[in-house]
């Protein structure tokens, strides 16, 4: 997604950039007064403890760009026993996951966050481990531009995430500026709101939960007016997948705590009015879940079905169960609403954590499972899959899976530090300890290896441990859910506030007799603590130890909760170059790889190809892998290399040509080294000067390092509109994993082309596209188009909202087929100041001759309007083929969506104007 926040407008700055004391409290808590402090002026944010309590490189041996983790990252130090080793080893492997996926999508869109290792999808549920990075800027990057939208395809508490990071930083004001959008997210489920339930349902595969055992436990059914040229071959590997239509227990309780965030930050600017509505709302939400979703018999939170004739959800008579009755077992999203310290303290929930350690529950060797062993559905193995050899998902009906692993030890940390009655009723002990959580989060940690070596994958068999969702070129460090915040917000306790405290809150074992962690940052400060039983090991002192900024600020002789006063917020300054921690958005790299023709890339050699030495999963390292905003250096994945392995050159190069002119003033350089690869011996950096290429940098052997980054600053910025990278003559094979080319944002003017780009312009290729692609055009506006709407009867579209009641099965019970419509599409993400009909200006090329591009415009989802986009000659490769058709549509303050889907015609999307 392409949306960005919103400036602040008619919010009040003052009430949005300080904290107020007890802001994000549970219910009735609340302390709303008006903030009145300001913040101090900004610094960098640098580690503070010129003597480190331990050796950080010991903990960085054998990890790339160990410059860029010292920097980056929280350490920690951990005892060797009882669980200590494993969570620390994994603890970094993790960080070291949360590196390779930090993407640089190009100037305009910025920094992300992906869960697979080939991109581009985004990882809104890593949010937990992203808030501890120490650099803000990519972070509020990738939550501004890339995780704030409507209708999401999965369930994802947004706004939560968001409120999360905003505790850990002290940014209270990016909630507000997102407050809008956080909003509208909230309503884009709307369509799925029973108004007499008062929940919302959907199938489980849209909570990222596909075949489940609600799925097994019903029939498929495919809506008559979607037609399957081929239904047996479609739809037997997929069918359960889909089905166990419900009220779903992630989906509520998401929107519930979303709804109990936005009131809060609307609060904080003070519209009591939205504030009032969206908190009646989270509470709604809250006393239905617990009213229809909780069973006091079987202790347990459960999905409850509807529509169960329609479904077949049948007894084991072959009667049908009447309307809203639960699952028959239980699975692990009903610990959910303790991620959310949703629930009352009542000792009424307590029993649902017996079942956690339960062997015949959720405790199986590696679990928790993801559905208790008990039930006759459930299968651990991952065993039903169509292409199961390959490393195929999703089977969410007994696994272990990391997803659901995080998230029950996020609630079980909750319940631990916020609720006191853990004990059931008529019970001598309480269902859930601190030597549970530690206990969870080691046999997290111990599920994270392959062949001895730390790993994760999608999912592994929960009573072998045996990753069974791992397919080559995806699954590989899957990035999807958090580990490192368990450890430092879990098990360590460092527990955000939204006042001007922190709360330790350590959950260790009694025999650990030390700990410590350090580098820390928390509201713009430097946080470093100690546990040192006998005072010992580190040799700062007996007990518990907390410095900030580098000064001891409280000391104890034993563990327990504490409170620490760290005064204001402070926001960090930037460094000056694009750095490992250069961030900010105010530079961009202008060599990375976008949907656009330029920048376009060059080499003598095309790049080894892999597969011709027989490897089934290998690829070639082809010249565009050297501008695709990752920095990888796993052997195996080729997908993110270039090399000059088998050039038959005696010099090769490497090039970029930006279209235009660019002021630079850093390159960065990232090689790579395996067995058949070596560092250079030299290399040096060429500009093109307008007649030729002249020598712009060089660096030699002491410079050139394998698995690391090479910067060359440049003395005074430079002008040019290529870069070249020479390598020595005769050199042995060189890989090289990134060329970066950074320079001052600010150049990123209007895009070239074209005629009439006004404040109210928009790239095709810069929109969300379904079924089509993005695709370089050099005569385009922005030089590039979307292309390939070529799908009239589409099975799948990746954005579910766009599937309303009544577009397929009865208008009464909505969609029976969610994710599934009729045609490709490309939709435009717009912000306009008012509410009244806009006139929208297409730029488009059809080269179909003769005939009109078919297409339905619609807008925030609604009616689809029949539109025409007749032929114009050809494809826009040529200028004189672009065309602009003028449609008027009606559109509110603020987001909106414009999307065009593809009718009977073609045609490719350049750009829109709105007048």
């Amino acid at each position: 997604m392409n949306r960005r926040w919103r400036g602040p407008s008619s919010v009040c700055l003052a009430a949005a950039l300080a904290v107020t004391a007890g802001a994000f409290a549970p219910p009735g808590t609340t302390d709303s007064s008006a903030p009145t402090d300001a913040r101090p002026a900004g610094r960098p944010l640098q580690p503070t403890n010129e003597d480190p309590l331990f050796d950080h490189a010991e903990k960085l041996a054998g990890f790339p760009e160990q410059q860029w983790f010292e920097g980056s990252i929280p350490f920690v130090d951990l005892p060797a026993d009882e669980g200590g080793a494993s969570i620390e080893e994994i603890y970094y492997y993790r960080w070291s996951v949360t590196k390779r996926m930090l993407r640089y999508a190009g100037p305009h869109d910025g920094w992300y966050d992906a869960v697979f290792v080939f991109g581009p999808w985004m990882g809104p549920n890593a949010m937990r481990d992203l808030r501890w990075l120490r650099h803000p800027g990519i972070v509020e990057n990738d939550i501004a531009t890339h995780q704030i939208t409507e209708g999401l395809r999965y369930t994802d508490p947004t706004a939560d995430n968001v409120h999360q990071y905003a505790l850990a930083t002290g940014r209270t004001d990016l909630l507000v500026d997102a407050l809008p959008d956080l909003v509208d997210q909230w309503h884009a489920r709307d369509d799925y709101f029973d108004e007499e339930v008062g929940l919302y349902w959907h199938q489980p595969v849209w909570d990222a939960t596909e075949h489940t055992i609600a799925a097994k436990k019903t029939d498929f059914v495919v809506p008559m007016d979607v037609q399957f040229p081929n239904p047996e071959d479609f739809l037997l590997p997929l069918h359960e997948f889909f089905g166990g239509w419900g009220y779903s227990t992630p989906l509520n309780t998401a929107q519930a705590a979303d709804a109990r965030v936005i009131a809060e930050t609307a609060r904080l600017v003070g519209d009591e009015t939205l504030a009032e509505e969206f908190e009646r709302r989270s509470t709604d939400l809250t006393e239905r879940i617990i009213d229809h979703l909780w069973d006091d018999d079987r202790d347990f939170f459960y999905h409850v079905m509807r529509d169960n004739e329609a479904q077949g959800y049948l007894a084991p008579d072959g009667s049908v169960y009447p309307e809203g009755t639960e699952l028959s077992g239980r699975e692990i999203w009903g610990y959910y609403p303790w991620q959310f310290e949703l629930l009352p303290d009542d000792a009424r929930f307590a029993g649902a954590w017996d079942f956690l350690e339960d062997p015949e529950g959720f405790g199986t060797p590696y679990g928790p499972s993801t559905a208790e062993v008990r039930d006759p559905d459930t299968d651990t193995s991952g065993a039903y899959s169509p292409d199961k050899d390959n490393g195929n998902c999703c089977r969410w009906d007994g696994a272990a899976w990391p997803y659901s692993h995080a998230r029950t030890l996020v609630s079980a940390a909750n319940a631990l530090n916020s609720y006191e009655q853990l004990t059931p009723e008529g019970a001598d002990a309480p269902a859930l300890t601190v030597d549970d959580y530690v206990e969870l989060l080691d046999r997290y940690a111990r599920l994270q290896y392959k062949d001895g070596e730390p790993y994760v994958a999608e999912a592994a068999d929960s009573v072998t441990g045996q990753w069974i969702y791992d397919k080559p070129n995806r699954s590989e460090h899957y990035n999807a859910y958090p580990f490192t915040d368990l450890v430092l917000n879990g098990l360590l306790g460092v527990r955000p506030q939204a006042d001007e405290t922190l709360v330790l809150n350590p959950l260790v074992p009694e025999e650990w007799t030390h700990f410590a962690a350090e580098n820390i940052p928390y509201h713009g400060r430097d946080l470093a603590f100690a546990w040192d039983q006998d005072g010992s090991h580190y040799g700062r002192g007996a007990g518990l130890s907390v410095w900030l900024d580098g000064e001891l600020v409280a000391q104890e002789a034993a563990l327990g909760e504490l409170t620490i006063d760290v005064g204001p917020t402070v926001v960090p300054e930037a460094e000056p170059l694009s750095t490992a921690s250069r961030y900010d958005g105010s530079r961009a790299n202008f060599a990375a790889d976008t949907p656009q023709a330029f920048p376009a890339f060059d080499a003598s050699y095309a790049g080894y190809d892999n597969t011709r030495d027989g490897g089934e999963n290998r690829q070639a390292e082809e010249v565009r892998n050297a501008f695709d905003g990752a920095h990888l250096y796993d052997d195996d994945l080729d997908f993110a290399k270039w090399s000059t392995r088998g050039s038959p050159n005696q010099q090769d190069w490497l090039s970029v040509d930006f279209g235009t002119e660019r002021t630079l003033d850093e390159a960065r350089i990232a090689i790579y080294q395996d067995e058949a690869v070596a560092p250079p011996s030299g290399l040096r950096l060429e500009r093109w000067d307008g007649d030729g290429w002249a020598p712009l940098a060089e660096a030699g052997p002491g410079q050139l390092v394998g698995d690391d980054v090479l910067s060359l600053p440049f003395a005074e910025p430079v002008t040019t509109s290529r870069l070249r990278l020479l390598l020595p003559e005769g050199d042995a094979p060189v890989g090289i994993t990134e060329l970066e080319a950074w320079g001052p944002a600010e150049q990123l003017a209007e895009p070239v082309n074209c005629p009439s780009a006004g404040p109210q312009h928009y790239e095709a290729e810069h929109g969300v596209v379904n079924l089509g692609g993005k695709q370089p055009s050099a005569a385009a506006c922005g030089y590039g188009v979307v292309g390939g709407l070529n799908t009239e009867h589409a099975y799948f579209v990746d954005d579910w909202s766009a599937v309303r009641p009544g577009d397929f099965g009865d208008t009464r019970t909505g969609p029976m087929w969610q994710g599934f419509n009729g045609t490709s599409d490309v939709s435009f993400y717009v912000d306009v100041p008012e509410a009244r009909t806009w006139t929208v200006q297409v730029r488009y090329a059809n080269g179909i001759a003769g005939s009109d591009g078919a297409y339905f415009l619609s807008v925030n989802g609604g009616e689809r309007t029949p539109i025409q986009l007749p032929a114009t000659g050809g494809w826009s490769g040529s200028a004189d083929n672009i065309a602009t058709a003028t449609f008027e549509v009606d559109l509110t303050a603020g987001p909106n969506t414009i999307t065009f889907t593809k009718g009977a015609g073609f045609a490719e999307f350049d750009s829109i104007d709105l007048e």
